[in-house]
């Protein structure tokens, strides 16, 4: 049995090159099973300057406070045939801390809700990652579709903040981030 040396080392060569082609084909886009929490967010800018207090599917009674990166500020605005669309640009982090009561407020560590932008992501929903970190455990993320589902009523009139009267897309958040 005689072996062609040359064929044999060009497939040495080419195998991996394949491989990792085939791979990134198939597979595409990074996960992100993990956040960490930025130590500065309570210093972002809050799209909702008050302390909310009614009640949120989803999210329950008691107080909460929401926080955005630079980026949530900065979204794209589409205009269209019957309403305008607001996308946010990857990058776009949204923490809505939650507590028990307005007095718990700066008292003890609240639940805290997060929502990262990243079309990147292959299990993305809409490009949206959803998490949630309970007091002394850590980040975990949502992959279902309860989050997004709730979420996707922001893209229509709804009761919450403006109400989103015309019924504009707004990449499924309740609060107006555009001007």
């Amino acid at each position: 049995m005689s072996f062609n040396i040359r064929a044999i080392s060009s497939l040495t060569v080419l195998l991996p090159v394949l491989t990792s082609a085939i791979l990134m084909l198939h597979c595409g886009k990074k996960t992100a099973d993990t956040f960490t929490l930025p130590e500065n967010y309570r210093q972002w800018k809050k799209p909702v300057s008050r302390v909310l207090t009614y009640p949120v599917p989803g999210h329950g009674e008691g107080a909460r406070l929401i926080f955005a990166n630079d980026k949530s500020f900065e979204p794209r605005l589409q205009e269209g045939e019957q309403y305008d669309s607001i996308i946010m640009k990857n990058g776009s982090v949204i923490i809505k801390e939650s507590y028990l009561s307005k007095e718990d407020i700066g008292k003890s560590d609240p639940l805290v809700y997060v929502m990262v932008k990243d079309t990147g992501v292959k299990d993305a929903q809409d490009g949206w990652l959803y998490y949630m970190k309970k007091p002394d455990v850590s980040m975990q993320r949502f992959k279902g579709k309860m989050c997004h589902e709730c979420h996707a009523a922001a893209n229509e009139s709804h009761p919450y903040f403006d109400g989103n009267p015309k019924a504009n897309f707004r990449d499924y958040l309740f609060v107006p981030f555009h001007k």
